[in-house]
């Protein structure tokens, strides 16, 4: 049986944002969806979900800013997890160090997205 989580997904696709924010939701979990950094910042101080799935690329403030952000804040310990179209070795090294704690390249399947929590989740 699947863990029921919280999750916010932050990616200025909306198209994608709800697309991934449905799977999820069809597979037990709540799921909120911001379209941008700034958004994401405050969705995620307000809800403290158990995952945040964010995206790198967006418009106002990039997914690094963002985890940094969170990052300084101590009460803000959720795993968040980079979900994007940066897949060389050195944007998952660069998403390691800004305070992702996990980095997926775009497109993911469902199935390696729910290893990705299961591993998160056991930190």
């Amino acid at each position: 049986m699947r863990k029921h989580r919280t999750i916010l997904v932050v990616d200025d696709n909306e198209e994608a944002a709800q697309t991934l924010a449905k799977l999820l939701q069809l597979r037990g979990n709540t799921v909120s969806v911001a379209f941008n950094g700034l958004d994401g910042v405050h969705k995620a101080r307000e809800q403290h979900p158990d995952i945040v799935v964010l995206d790198i690329g967006l418009p106002d403030i990039d997914g690094y800013e963002v985890v940094r952000i969170l990052r300084s804040e101590s009460s803000f310990v959720s795993p968040i997890i980079a979900l994007t179209g940066y897949g060389q070795k050195e944007d998952k090294e660069r998403a390691l160090e800004a305070g992702f704690n996990h980095h997926l390249t775009k497109p993911v399947s469902l199935k390696e997205l729910e290893r990705a929590f299961k591993k998160v989740s056991a930190v």
